[in-house]
């Protein structure tokens, strides 16, 4: 039976002693995705069998099966050196595949949970995607990036999602950014996170802008399609019209005014 093969195998990579022997075997169980074999039971090998192991994952990701409970076991690998080639394998192989970016993104949320060391890693992965052919691994990392986390991630993700928005011209990814933005802002909107939302919509509408098709159509829609978004428009429009005339056209004046119906200022 294949999966009491691999429940078997499992147990015995676990152990040091055994190791040795079955890894071999368990490692094609492995790549073959066979269900009795967990990615977890791979990781003890890893502090002694690095490369070997690291490349069944290779095969595994590239594979085109689900990636997610493989990356689920690699986001656990506390190791420095490990870690830091598991982001670079993540990138290769996962990455590009546009139906996996909600994979990249939970991967890269479990590392932030690991605090600040994760940073090693996690700016040269998010350098690795800024470039042609990932935008939908940087879409769904975005709403990763912009949610506040624990007091202890907050700085990274704040330091990484600065580095996605210096480099960012994709309009899919910046409604990303604007659609996890929108999420900030409760309440009363005051305090601390709804300055931190204001200025983030600001910063990424005006990029939106600079886009070929511009940033009217895509925040007018995004004004109709999020509740209260356009209610919180109109009072920083209210506030201050100077700073927001550049960046709000009037396509959104009117979405507003329908949606939210809120006269703004002209």
């Amino acid at each position: 039976d294949r999966a009491l093969h691999g429940g078997a195998l499992a147990l015995l990579v676990v152990d040091p002693v055994s190791r040795d022997q079955h890894l071999p075997r368990a490692l094609r169980h492995f790549t073959a995705a066979d269900r009795g074999l967990p990615p977890t039971a791979l990781l003890p090998a890893l502090a002694t069998h690095p490369d070997t192991v690291l490349d069944a994952f290779r095969v595994r990701l590239r594979g085109g099966s689900d990636p997610a409970d493989p990356l689920r076991a690699l986001a656990e690998v506390t190791d420095p050196a490990l870690a830091r080639r598991i982001a670079a394998l993540v990138r290769e192989t996962v990455a590009p595949r546009a139906e996996a970016a909600p994979c990249v993104a939970e991967y890269v949320d479990r590392r932030l949970g690991h605090g600040p060391t994760a940073r090693t890693e996690l700016l040269p992965l998010l350098t690795g995607l800024l470039g042609k052919g990932f935008e939908a691994a940087r879409a769904a990392l975005a709403t990763v990036l912009v949610a506040p986390g624990t007091p202890a991630t907050t700085p990274l993700r704040r330091e990484l999602l600065d580095r996605l928005l210096a480099h960012e011209r994709d309009p899919e990814v910046l409604v990303a950014v604007l659609r996890a933005a929108a999420t900030l802002v409760d309440g009363d909107g005051s305090g601390p996170a709804a300055e931190e939302a204001r200025g983030l919509v600001h910063r990424t509408v005006r990029l939106l802008g600079r886009t070929p098709e511009g940033g009217d159509h895509r925040l007018s829609c995004l004004v109709r399609e999020l509740p209260g978004f356009g209610a919180r428009l109109a009072r920083w429009l209210t506030e201050a019209p100077q700073e927001w005339a550049a960046v709000v056209g009037p396509g959104v004046r009117r979405a507003i005014e329908e949606r939210a119906g809120t006269p703004v200022p002209a």
